[in-house]
This record gives structure tokens, C-alpha cells and sequence, in this order.
């Protein structure tokens, strides 16, 4: 077997350039050899393993998992590259044995978009990890073909223009603004008196701006506004209504049917600003849409149910973006208490866990929701100085729902040694709810219809 030596790799843009001329799509064969022996920097030692293909890039600050990375040169930036006709091959358990990383391969493959420039020339650079999980088999896949489609992103296009034609000036230059916080999504009201309060009179003049609390893109080439964007609003029975967006989204995952929450790692709240003597020209009211004249064709009457926990307090190596929660030390098991009303019983509820931990063994997890047991295994790390210092894996267990209106789960640690470590670091629950209005707002979406 061939030996390997790698190093780190930090963002390495390979310039292998594609062209689609007349012909709308691209064809790539990924040539995979054995896989090799992986060398830390400072030591002839090795007992792990990395896949490899020709021309595989690493980035080892995220994974040392292989990357496919090509650039195709594109006369606008509105594009982004779709994989169609994939075809895949198992690897078997000779393969996959001892390679590092192999717990962070995902059930889809998630392609990165970006635009770049070179000697005025855009290319769109793609880039992805060519493995997945099966999710149906469980078995570990390697992607030996694929065909490239380029799709428009006609949305993100509009964005990222509104960005590059930069303000002189922010709305905040001038007049008098009130900044006032939210902490999660939903319809807000300030009624006349809270506007008074702040020093705000004019209610027919009241505007409102701010982005919501999403967290900003982690690669600069993604599009983001420049200034504060004006928000609708709702002038109503001598109050304001308007919708803000928390520090909360929800990222839908259409292959593997799921929700995952995206939390603002830098915020705990989202801000907005409020004024009324300032003037944008834009009519600021929410308009009215016309109830549709044909007949409803479809009846809902469940949606997808939400809910997570996740607790960003602890940075194991105070660096990188990676907090964890609880600390399965003493105790060794946390029970959570999702509160969900009007459970559909007999539906099946999912649980998604990313769960951390350091032990110079291999260490488990065992984990209890619905009347469901599941455990999963975290391999060992070494303790050395540059080594890794803990493994995470993310798992996905699902049952049929017993309970009406709540989901408990208890996740407990089994230590493997004196000195073995383990955290939480989300839970997420994805389930189905009679859509039966409580009283309260009701955020709600059925991805069945």
C-alpha cells in the first residue's frame, strides 16, 4: 500500500477548469485508488487511514475526509452546479476500516458553490466530499461518475447585485432611530404607548428596518446586504405589527426529509430599528393577497413538528466554531422534555444527535426516546498535543410516537475510562402534529403536501 504524507491544506483553490461552451452539462469519472496511510506532521507513526482519488484535496482544519474541487467558467455569477446522473459503488468494510473521519460521512452529498475571479474571468468553483451513507442500506458509498448541470440562482443573484452596488451612506446616518431586540421568530406588536415611550409620535410615518438574527455567511463571495433592509409592516388599531426573524432557521434537507435548526453562534438576539422621521420612498405596508376562486384540492391537517435543544456554553479548545452543552461527567445522563401538543400517535418522530466525546478507548452513548433504545460508539482520540481532541459523530434514530403531547429523551454516557469526557451538543426532534390552533402563534409547514 502506498504511503502517504499529508499536511495541512487551508483554503486551496485548485484552478482545473471546465468549460461548458454549447453543451449544457459536464461529465467527471473519479479514479479512486487504495486507501493511504496518513502521517501527522511530526511523526513517522500512523495507525489511520485517508481516502483517496486523483486529484483529492484536504482540508484538515475541517475533516480529513477527500474533496472533488473543480472550476468551470461561467459569464455571470448567478449559477450554481447541480449533480445529476451519479453513480455510486460500496466500499466495503476493507475500505472504509480505520480511515479517519469515517463517522463524519453524511447520508447526502452537500455541494459548496462559490464564485471566483481570475484574470477578470468569473469561474464557479464546486467542491464536495464524493462518499455518502446510504441512507436506505447504511452502507458506505463512493461516487465514481457524476454529470454537472448548471441551475440559476436567480434570488441570490438580485442579492448579491443589491450588495455590490454599495450605499454612501447607512439608513442610520441621520434622524432619530430606537433599536429594540427579539430572540425569536414571530409577529411582534408595538402598540402606541411602547411607541410613545421610545419617543416616537407619528405612527402613520413608522418604519422599521434590520436583517433579522440569521447568522451571517461563513464565506465572504456569499451574497449579504450592506445596509439594513425595511421590514413591512401592519398599522392596526392604533398599533404596529411586523415579523422578525430570530437568531433561530430552520434548514430543510429535502433527501433525507429533515429539519436541522442553524443557530447564531455570535448573537442571542436579533435587532431592529425603529423610526419616524425617516423617509425611504418605499410603501412599507403589508398588502392584502386575494383569496384564491378555485376550489382547495388538498386538506392539511398535520405539519412537520420542530423542536431542538442546544446549548452553546463550552469551547473545548477555546477556538474554532464548534461549543457543546452539558458535560456527561457527573451526572453521566440528562433527560430532555420536548413539549410538543397534539402529537399525531403512531407517527414516526426522529431524533437527531450530535454528541462529543474524548477517550483513549472507544466510548458509548446510549440514547431513549417513545419507547425507543439506541446506542451509538465515538471512537477513540489520542491524547497527543496535535491530535484531535475529541471525536463527534451525529446520529439519527427514529420511533413511533406514544406520547400526545410531549417526547422525553434521555441520552446517558457509559465511560470507557476514568479519564473519558463526553458533551451534548444539540438534540433535534422532527415529528408530526394534529394542526390544531393552541391559542398561541403557530409557525407551521407540511412538507407531505
Amino acid at each position: 500500500m502506498n504511503k502517504l504524507k499529508l499536511y495541512l491544506i487551508i483554503g486551496l483553490h485548485i484552478f482545473t477548469v471546465g468549460t461548458f461552451a454549447q453543451n449544457p452539462k459536464l461529465h467527471y469519472d473519479i479514479k479512486w485508488h487504495e486507501k493511504q496511510t496518513f502521517f501527522a506532521p511530526d511523526t513517522e507513526k500512523s495507525n489511520k487511514y485517508l481516502l483517496y482519488f486523483e486529484g483529492a484535496i484536504y482540508n484538515h482544519y475541517i475533516n480529513h475526509l477527500p474533496v472533488f474541487s473543480k472550476n468551470i467558467p461561467i459569464p455571470q455569477d448567478n449559477k450554481k452546479v447541480q449533480l445529476i446522473n451519479k453513480k455510486y459503488l460500496i466500499l466495503t468494510q476493507k475500505d472504509i476500516s480505520k480511515v479517519y473521519d469515517a463517522d463524519k460521512i453524511t447520508e447526502t452529498i452537500q455541494v459548496k458553490n462559490s464564485v471566483v475571479h481570475s484574470r477578470k474571468q468569473n469561474f464557479l468553483q464546486f467542491s464536495f466530499v464524493p462518499i455518502r451513507k446510504n441512507p436506505t442500506t447504511g452502507q458506505y458509498e463512493k461516487l465514481v461518475s457524476f454529470d454537472v448541470k448548471l441551475v440559476d440562482t436567480a434570488k441570490k443573484r438580485v442579492l448579491k447585485n443589491a450588495a455590490n452596488s454599495y450605499k454612501n451612506t447607512s439608513v442610520l446616518s441621520s434622524g432619530k432611530w430606537v433599536k429594540i431586540k427579539v430572540d425569536k421568530s414571530g409577529v411582534y406588536k408595538l402598540t402606541h404607548e411602547n411607541l410613545k415611550e421610545m419617543g416616537i409620535n407619528n405612527l402613520s410615518n413608522v418604519r422599521i428596518f434590520g436583517n433579522g438574527g440569521k447568522i451571517l455567511p461563513f464565506y465572504n463571495s456569499e451574497p449579504k446586504p450592506d445596509d439594513l433592509i425595511e421590514n413591512d409592516i401592519l398599522i392596526k388599531d392604533d398599533a404596529v405589527y411586523f415579523y422578525a426573524t430570530g437568531v433561530v432557521q430552520w434548514e430543510y434537507f429535502k433527501d433525507e426529509d429533515y429539519f436541522k435548526q442553524n443557530i447564531n453562534l455570535y448573537s442571542n438576539y436579533a435587532y431592529y430599528f425603529v423610526t419616524d422621521d425617516y423617509n425611504s420612498g418605499n410603501d412599507n405596508k403589508i398588502r392584502t393577497e386575494n383569496e384564491p376562486s378555485a376550489a382547495a384540492n388538498k386538506n392539511v391537517n398535520t405539519f412537520n413538528a420542530l423542536a431542538y435543544h442546544e446549548k452553546e456554553s463550552i469551547n473545548l479548545i477555546g477556538s474554532g466554531r464548534l461549543w457543546v452543552g452539558e458535560s456527561l461527567d457527573f451526572p453521566s445522563e440528562y433527560d430532555f422534555n420536548f413539549d410538543i401538543p397534539n402529537l399525531v400517535q403512531g407517527s414516526t418522530v426522529t431524533l437527531r444527535t450530535s454528541l462529543v466525546a474524548r477517550s483513549p478507548i472507544q466510548s458509548s452513548f446510549n440514547i431513549s426516546f417513545e419507547g425507543g433504545n439506541f446506542s451509538t460508539i465515538l471512537p477513540a482520540v489520542d491524547y497527543g498535543y496535535i491530535s484531535k481532541y475529541a471525536s463527534q459523530k451525529v446520529d439519527k434514530f427514529a420511533t413511533a410516537a406514544i406520547s400526545p403531547n410531549n417526547i422525553k429523551v434521555k441520552i446517558s454516557y457509559n465511560k470507557s475510562t476514568s479519564s473519558s469526557e463526553a458533551w451534548i451538543d444539540y438534540v433535534t426532534v422532527n415529528a408530526r402534529r394534529k394542526l390544531i390552533y393552541t391559542g398561541e402563534q403557530l409557525d407551521f409547514r407540511d412538507t407531505s403536501n
